[in-house]
C-alpha cells in the first residue's frame, strides 16, 4: 500500500516546512488555527489525489 503513495513523503516534507515556517514566525505573525488546519488537510488531499490519478495512469505490470 505505501508503494501506491509514493507523493505522500513529498507531503509530509511541505507539512512539516509550512508548521516550522508557523513557529518560526509566531513572534510576527500568528496564522490563524483555521487555515493551518487547512493547509495540512489541502496539503494531504493533493498528495493523495495526485497519487491516485498518476496510479491509473500508468500501466501495471
Amino acid at each position: 500500500m505505501a508503494n501506491k503513495f509514493h507523493l505522500l513523503n513529498d507531503g509530509l516534507a511541505m507539512i512539516l516546512v509550512f508548521i516550522g515556517g508557523k513557529m518560526v514566525l509566531i513572534d510576527v505573525y500568528k496564522i490563524p488555527l483555521l487555515f493551518s488546519l487547512g493547509a495540512v488537510v489541502g496539503i494531504l488531499a493533493l498528495t493523495t489525489l495526485l497519487d491516485l490519478r498518476t496510479a491509473q495512469v500508468e500501466p501495471k505490470g
